[in-house]
């Protein structure tokens, strides 16, 4: 299993890929398309000092290339298992947005009551 972040510099930005998207975009909240996160040179230490104030060993290919390894205390898979939760409580919430966009005013008026009875329940 993979255990480290890989960040390759791409022009003026650095990009991850797949499950190391998938983590920058658990963290920074960083759009992700089709599996590719990206951000720009500027970000790169702001990204590398949360990676290691969250103990996430990685790889930079740059123009230089930089290594971190937390070996027994990376949190590489904890932090993956956080973000694969992410994207699935976001896919599900798009097509719940996608089924609302076609209820009718009265149903949505009635989802909208049971959602805030829900909510308040909570409280």
């Amino acid at each position: 299993m993979k255990k480290n972040l890989t960040l390759r510099k791409v022009g003026l930005f650095y990009q991850a890929f797949d499950e190391d998207a998938e983590i920058l975009h658990y963290l920074f909240n960083y759009r992700m398309v089709k599996g590719v996160v990206g951000f720009p040179n500027n970000a790169l230490s702001k990204v590398l000092n949360t990676l290691e104030e969250k103990k996430i060993s990685y790889h930079v290919i740059g123009d230089e290339e930089i290594n971190k390894d937390f070996k027994n205390i990376n949190s590489y898979s904890s932090y993956l298992m956080k973000a694969k939760n992410k994207v699935v409580v976001g896919e599900r919430v798009e097509k719940i947005l996608k089924k609302i966009d076609t209820l009718k005013e009265e149903q949505l008026i009635e989802l909208l009551d049971k959602i805030e009875e829900l909510i308040n329940e909570s409280e």
